[in-house]
């Protein structure tokens, strides 16, 4: 079985990486940045990954667009929600971590009595959920 060749980050040349960042509603941070060593702390410290890139993802074209460049350059990914993962999972050495905790978005479906919300849906939001859903959008 052959095995698959991942790259780094840094394997990358540089005009695709800006514009990926382009395409971004979001940022991304580089290890270069003065936020990456913030960006990369977990809720256990005892992880200590580095990975080549975050795509601080605001919105699902967001994330498509950070899966594609991933997938057309070859990148580990790791999906990161909150940070709480206790095995780190939400990081990956040199890769591509796809951060999530800037999604927040309220989609109320009164047809079908559902709603969706974001990651960065909070418990203090829900009131304005519930008056969005007895009364429609303002």
């Amino acid at each position: 079985m052959a095995q698959l060749k991942t790259y780094s980050v840094k394997d990358i040349d540089i005009s695709k990486i800006e514009k990926f960042a382009d395409q971004l509603r979001g940022k991304i941070v580089m290890p270069s940045d003065a936020s990456y060593d913030e960006t990369r702390k977990v809720f256990n410290a005892m992880i200590d990954k580095h990975p080549g890139m975050f795509a601080m993802c605001t919105d699902v074209s967001d994330v498509i667009a950070s899966v594609n460049f991933a997938r057309e350059n070859d990148l580990t990914i790791a999906i990161r929600g909150g940070g709480h993962n206790g095995g780190g999972l939400g990081l990956c050495d040199d890769g591509l971590v796809i951060d999530l905790s800037g999604l927040k978005f309220v989609r109320v479906d009164t047809t079908n009595n559902t709603v969706r919300v974001g990651l960065k849906f909070k418990r203090s939001d829900y009131p304005k959920v519930s008056t969005t859903a007895a009364n429609g959008p303002e």
